[in-house]
């Protein structure tokens, strides 16, 4: 009977092929086998199984005082990994001594480098692995048979193992029967590039398509593993048939296992969470769920208190939406809690090793794949050989490292398919193939040898050297170039991280050009224009035939109008309240202020810090409830808070000693009709009264000022509306608008002042007036009045001449009719059902409905929608930017 060595993963395609070329009907009279397998006839096969690895481990943490070097290294896996993996590769020099290029005398130990205090420990730490029978057997020579003794036919294969590689050698070199497999001599090679991977793949695929390619006749060779899902999901969409040779992943039941194994061990939040992330648990788990665990769960006991903590009002610190959601939060976490307590305490009360094994993998049997059932059945015995070593649960620690990194190798028929495979399974020859992934970082890819035993280690011992290695490695690689008879090398030019990437100089060498690869791209700018029906967007939008809203809502439908349709109208949202977020802090500075005006009237800014922190100790106490784990952040940003405030109370107090105008109102509540078609809610921050006149003013936690063409656009409602609204809510004359920042910027000041030839330093009245002028209010005053800054110094806009006061002036009529059509416009178009995605420039940048809309096309610029000729300014004819 004849014997074909060749690799187990491309033994179909090999034989498929074999037939073609012999156009027999079968093959009759043969076997087949990898070469590794063959070679295991005559050399006793090391035995390094997980079960010996785990004894020589622990064989190690008895020896620990004797190393002080490498000793307290003997706690970790993946030292005594590299140990063995390194003992490995010498008792192949010892084995296969007569075909190494330079032969070695004597023991394999006695040529390892001893100059040294480490590589002396790191020569004892070899020998005692070789020396351990249980590990390894060692012998003489490898002795194969005569060549008249055998009928052997060995096949092209990719060696990575060096050993293998020489062996194959020799057995040519003894005259073995081999064949090819590739017999292409001369093919027609092209290197392009693509913008990035996915481009890469979409751009063969519309090749194939475009040119009716067959998919028997393609082969693509990936040189990263990456590429595989990527073939997966560009090829079946372009309903490509396609088979991969090999594909190497995690196995599904050792993750598992690995998941199960360490909730035993380390029993915290962070395994369980990990367990029903990779469904190690037969429990759902919401992303709610998980929120409410992060937030609130601090020790695995108390996953299974189910206590209720927001039934009561204690919460003054969210909203009633808020508060709703944490409410809907918890009654899913009972839920879960009540499906979670068995197993925590299972896990809490089983402590006998052998016993936890046989759970997590019952565990697994379970929850297992039934497409799966051969990584289970690998499981089972690696689970039964183990646990006759395994005496304490501290020795689980070494399994742990074990199963996380177990893969499992899956493979697809390529027979009438576009072949996939990779740098190391040779497949025979095809008409068209695409060399993917070939970029200066992956062509060729020889690994070098790193860790404790690296290169500079393996120079000084019988190993074959880096040259060699390498030298091999490009020998074998050179069957990519003869796989077909036309062969298309490709790399990206920028990976998914935007990293760059540049031709590799071994290809470039075999082409005269780098060419870019052609592909059709949809263009992303060509969007459906979204509308709803009249009658569907009167009853998604209306009540009794007017518009509801809050101002800020109808500034969104003006930044984007489809995301105003998701969010008034759907009312999607994502629920998720995870972090401390900035209007959060601003309801507690809103509440101070508030609190200190009802209080104190005009003399709110004189509050003391002690009065400060009673106002605030309630609000900072739900806080503290809401976000228990983050309590020394809380506090940090509790007290820079209130170290803000007062800063911006000394310039508020300075601003109402220079002003007539006294809080009236603040925190506002209003709902107004005033407007047609319209029904305006909001709160107004501030309302100040002066006799028969008014003021705005708006807090912010940043720098805001007001633009004309902002207003014009619809993305600036708020201030002005407040104004105009509190005009006619209380029939007093409207002054001025302005917005506060609470936020403390730094500031710049030079040490000395240079006025012409004079120098003088900078004084504390320098100073201080740099600190007014950098807290100034902000926006737009409507008449000229003394009383509204004494100074000149508060608000923006307002000079001190030698003629008194200079105010800069908006018209209020003007102002009020723009409102007026804007909010008529606004009304004409929800009711028309115009909800497109037409994002004005930067509203996208924040917008968490972007995994919806996908929009990727130009954002519109700001223009002026009602009155585009006409200017608020007093004086001006242009409309202008301020």
């Amino acid at each position: 009977m004849k014997t074909l060595l060749l690799d187990s993963k491309t033994r179909d395609l090999v034989l498929y092929n074999t037939l073609q070329k012999s156009k027999e009907a079968s093959l009759v009279n043969i076997k087949t086998m990898p070469f590794h397998a063959w070679l295991n006839q005559f050399s006793k096969e090391i035995k390094t199984s997980d079960v010996q690895t785990i004894l020589l481990y622990k064989k190690l943490s008895n020896l620990i005082q004797h190393y002080p070097i490498y000793g307290k290294m003997f706690h970790y896996p993946q030292f005594v990994a590299q140990l063995i993996e390194f003992s490995k590769k010498l008792y192949h020099c010892e084995t296969f001594k007569a075909f190494l290029s330079t032969p070695f005398e004597g023991n394999i130990i006695d040529s390892l480098p001893g100059k040294t205090q480490s590589e002396l420990e790191l020569k004892s730490l070899l020998e005692l692995c070789l020396a351990d029978k249980s590990i390894f057997s060692l012998h003489s020579e490898l002795q194969l048979p005569c060549i008249d003794e055998v009928d052997i036919e060995i096949y092209g294969s990719f060696y990575s193992n060096i050993f293998d590689y020489l062996v194959v050698s020799k057995c040519i070199q003894q005259h073995f029967k081999f064949n090819e497999i590739q017999n292409v001599a001369q093919p027609q090679i092209t290197y392009r590039h693509a913008l990035n991977p996915r481009i890469e793949i979409e751009a063969i695929a519309q090749e194939i398509i475009q040119n009716k390619f067959l998919a028997e006749d393609i082969a693509i060779i990936a040189f990263e593993s990456t590429y595989y899902d990527l073939i997966e999901q560009v090829f079946n969409q372009y309903q490509i048939p396609f088979g991969i040779v090999n594909k190497s992943e995690l196995s599904q039941c050792y993750l598992h296992a690995f998941a199960l194994l360490q909730c035993y061990l380390k029993q915290d939040i962070a395994s369980i969470l990990y367990a029903l992330e990779v469904r190690a648990l037969d429990i759902e788990c919401s992303q709610g769920v998980c929120h409410f665990i992060n937030q609130y769960i601090a020790t695995i006991n108390d996953l299974t208190d189910s206590s209720h903590r927001f039934e009561s009002s204690d919460f003054t610190i969210l909203n009633n939406k808020e508060l709703k959601i944490m409410q809907r939060e918890e009654l899913d976490f009972n839920d879960f809690s009540t499906k979670i307590t068995p197993f925590i305490q299972k896990i809490q009360l089983l402590t006998n090793p052998k016993e936890i094994l046989e759970d997590v993998y019952n565990q697994c049997v379970l929850i297992s794949n039934p497409s799966k059932q051969k990584d289970l059945y690998d499981l089972k015995s690696y689970l039964e050989d183990i646990s006759a070593v395994i005496e304490t649960k501290e020795d689980l620690h070494l399994v742990l490292f074990q199963t996380k990194g177990k893969m499992t190798s899956n493979s697809t028929s390529c027979l009438g398919r576009v072949c996939v495979s990779d740098p190391t399974h040779i497949i025979p020859s095809r008409k068209i193939a695409y060399v993917i992934g070939a970029s200066q970082k992956n062509y060729p890819g020889f690994v070098a040898e790193s860790g404790i035993f690296d290169e500079a280690y393996c120079e000084q011992t019988p190993y074959p050297s880096m040259q060699f290695r390498f030298e091999t490695y490009t020998q074998q690689l050179e069957w990519i170039k003869h796989c077909a008879e036309t062969i298309h090398f490709t790399f990206p030019l920028l990976d998914y991280q935007g990293k760059k990437s540049e031709a590799a100089f071994e290809i470039e060498a075999l082409v005269e050009t780098v060419e870019e690869m052609n592909c059709i791209i949809n263009d992303n700018d060509l969007y459906e224009i979204h509308t709803l029906s009249p009658s569907f967007s009167s009853a998604l939008f209306f009540k009794e035939q007017r518009l509801h809203g809050s101002i800020s809502s109808f500034e969104q439908y003006f930044k984007c109008p489809y995301s105003y349709f998701l969010k008034y109208g759907l009312r999607v949202d994502d629920f998720s309240y995870t972090d401390i977020e900035a209007n959060t802090i601003g309801t507690l500075q809103h509440a101070i202020l508030e609190e200190a005006c009802k209080q104190k009237g005009k003399n709110y800014a004189k509050i003391t810090r002690e009065e400060m922190v009673t106002i605030a100790k309630p609000y900072h106490q739900s806080l503290l409830a809401y976000l228990p784990k983050s309590k020394e952040r809380l506090n940090l940003i509790y007290e820079k808070m209130i170290s803000n405030l007062l800063t911006s109370f000394e310039f508020l107090n300075e601003m109402e000693i220079n002003t007539s105008f006294a809080p009236e109102h603040v925190e506002y509540e209003f709902t107004s009709e005033y407007f047609k078609h319209i029904t305006l809610r909001g709160i107004i921050d501030r309302i100040d009264f002066s006799y028969d006149l008014l003021r705005i003013i708006d807090y912010k936690s940043s720098s805001k000022s007001l633009s004309e063409t902002a207003i014009k656009s619809g993305l600036q409602l708020q201030l002005c509306t407040y104004l105009i609204l509190a005009n006619h809510l209380f029939n007093k004359k409207p002054v001025g608008a302005y917005y506060y920042s609470l936020k403390n910027d730094n500031i710049s000041l030079p040490s000395i002042i240079q006025n012409k030839e004079e120098f003088t330093d900078w004084s504390n009245d320098d100073t201080h007036t740099e600190f007014i002028k950098s807290h100034q209010l902000s926006g737009w005053t409507l008449q000229e009045l003394d009383t509204l800054d004494y100074t000149a110094t508060h608000i923006k806009n307002i000079r001190l001449t030698k003629n008194g006061l200079s105010f800069t002036l908006y018209d209020e009529t003007l102002l009020e009719q723009c409102l007026h059509e804007l909010y008529e416009l606004l009304y004409e178009r929800v009711s028309s059902g115009k909800i497109e995605v037409n994002p004005v420039d930067g509203a996208c940048t924040y917008c968490k409905y972007r995994p919806i809309c996908r929009f990727k096309g130009q954002q519109r610029d700001a223009v002026a929608l009602v009155m585009t000729n006409e200017s608020f300014k007093k004086g001006r004819e242009t409309d202008e930017v301020e």
